[in-house]
């Protein structure tokens, strides 16, 4: 249920028509008076009807607890062929975004997330798009700043004998990790969408019971459940804040039995930087439970886009100026978070939350 005691009434009326009335009476009874819309009238009348057909299970009451999401988001310094690359790739797509037609600018937009992730996950789009210097250039940087920081964290993950899911949105990228991780002596298991059924659930269960690292695409990101595992690694940053979610929750879930660790990786410098620290201090993204998120974002407007809003601050202006748009976006994420909070103690109002 949302917030408005409109909402409850229709709820109700659907599985004990009758119970509250007519939707007129039910106005004249309960309806708050004047602007208090937060304060029906006859509160306690209101929650004997409701508990004759309604059920309030919280968390606290059926001793449902996860274990706790401990974040960092760790800032790499990208070497100085990584740097230029981006930087030239900024100015071209800038350039180009705001006169672009529909298709190119989402390929614009493609790149510019490949590139946050590893160049060699941009090179072919790069290619694509025409600009054949920049794709040879991201093609030639084999071995990122971000894949060796990987690497030496992995490193000592394993050295606590702790098993580590690695994410990345691009297949490209899984395979220069891969690379990296095995040249460093660590044997990996590797999830995509390209393996055979079978194949990821060979993944899955080697992961499970002998390898210590899972290097995965966004498949894994739906539908497994990792809770043996309590260690993530972002290794790129999805644009879409729901897709972080639902990566983490493969771990973070019933059954886990630790607290979570969560490392994002991402470039100075880069858009996925300004993402994180957006919804790292606006809505305190990676401490909301499961299915905050959703409700945060959904009040913002009915059609919003985040990857959409993101990508036209970034072409809209230069680098001051993007900070500023994003800034503007927070705000509009930390309006919608407190308005989620006070739709939420209003329902506490409507339903009680002491059982009485």
């Amino acid at each position: 249920m949302e917030n408005r005691l409109q909402d409850l009434y229709e709820m109700i009326s659907l599985v004990a028509p009758g119970l509250l009335g007519t939707p007129a009476q039910f106005r004249i009874r309960h309806a708050p008076s004047g602007h208090d819309v937060g304060s029906p009238r006859n509160l306690t009348e209101l929650r004997a009807r409701t508990r004759q057909v309604m059920v309030r299970h919280r968390r606290s009451e059926v001793a449902l607890r996860l274990p706790q999401r401990l974040a960092e988001t760790i800032l790499v310094t990208p070497d100085a062929d990584e740097r230029n690359m981006y930087a030239e790739l900024t100015e071209r797509v800038r350039a180009e975004a705001k006169e672009a037609p529909a298709g190119r600018r989402l390929a614009l937009r493609s790149v510019v997330r490949l590139a946050g992730s590893t160049p060699a996950a941009a090179a072919p789009t790069l290619a694509k798009l025409g600009w054949t210097d920049l794709a040879g250039a991201a093609g030639a940087i084999t071995d990122p700043a971000k894949a060796r920081l990987l690497v030496a964290k992995l490193g000592e993950h394993a050295a606590r004998g702790e098993k580590v899911l690695v994410f990345t949105a691009f297949r490209q990228t899984l395979d220069v990790v891969a690379k990296a991780v095995r040249a460093a002596g660590i044997d990996p298991a590797v999830y995509h969408g390209s393996l055979p059924r079978a194949d990821k659930e060979r993944a899955i269960m080697e992961f499970r019971d002998r390898k210590p690292v899972l290097l995965s695409t966004e498949s894994a990101g739906e539908g497994r459940n990792l809770q043996f595992c309590h260690v993530m690694i972002n290794l790129d940053l999805s644009w879409n804040p729901m897709q972080i979610e639902q990566r983490l929750g493969r771990l973070h879930r019933v059954g886990q039995t630790h607290d979570v660790l969560l490392t994002n990786l991402a470039c100075r410098g880069s858009i996925e930087e300004r993402i994180l620290h957006v919804l790292e201090t606006k809505i305190n993204m990676f401490e909301l439970v499961v299915g905050e998120l959703d409700m945060i974002l959904g009040r913002i407007d009915e059609d919003f886009d985040f990857e959409q809003a993101v990508f036209d601050a970034f072409t809209a202006t230069d680098d001051a100026g993007f900070v500023r748009r994003m800034a503007e976006l927070g705000d509009q994420l930390a309006a919608a978070r407190t308005t989620y909070l006070s739709d939420r103690r209003t329902v506490d109002i409507l339903v009680g939350t002491d059982g009485s």
